[in-house]
């Protein structure tokens, strides 16, 4: 697995997002940003490059000696300059990293979201599980 990110926990964190999980460039965010899990990111360039290909993701989060794992897909549109978000939908903006994820903010656990309220260190691991020509549930990629 290679490290995809840190980020830091933060108290207005929610997770009650139903389509997305975010981690935030900012430093600060309000109870408004409910997909965020975290703070103050740092993204691996070198690692976000896996993500920019055909490929289906294993995505581990780590905080506080808690784990969480989710599935999602990369794509060749992706770029992900302007944040990091990981989606449940097919939509690629500038601060999408991953699009069809199998979890949003609100399907992690709540045990998870209480250790991120702290000012605690998050990693986002990613391993590329498999390879795709084209998405079985393929709906069209949507840009906005």
């Amino acid at each position: 697995m290679k490290l995809l990110l840190t980020a830091k926990g933060h108290p207005n964190i929610t997770g009650n997002h139903k389509n997305s999980i975010e981690f935030s460039l900012e430093n600060d965010i309000t109870t408004r940003a409910d997909c965020v899990l975290g703070v103050s990111s740092v993204v691996n360039k070198d690692a976000l490059k896996l993500l920019k290909e055909k490929v289906k993701i294993r995505l581990v989060l780590e905080a506080a000696n808690q784990k969480e794992e989710l599935t999602a897909y990369g794509s060749p549109q992706i770029t992900a300059t302007k944040g990091f978000i990981i989606r449940k939908s097919n939509i690629i903006d500038d601060k999408t990293a991953a699009i069809y994820a199998d979890k949003s903010a609100a399907d992690i656990s709540r045990e998870f979201i209480d250790k991120i309220k702290n000012d605690v260190k998050i990693t986002v691991k990613v391993e590329v599980i498999g390879k795709y020509e084209k998405l079985d549930f393929y709906e069209g990629i949507q840009y906005i």
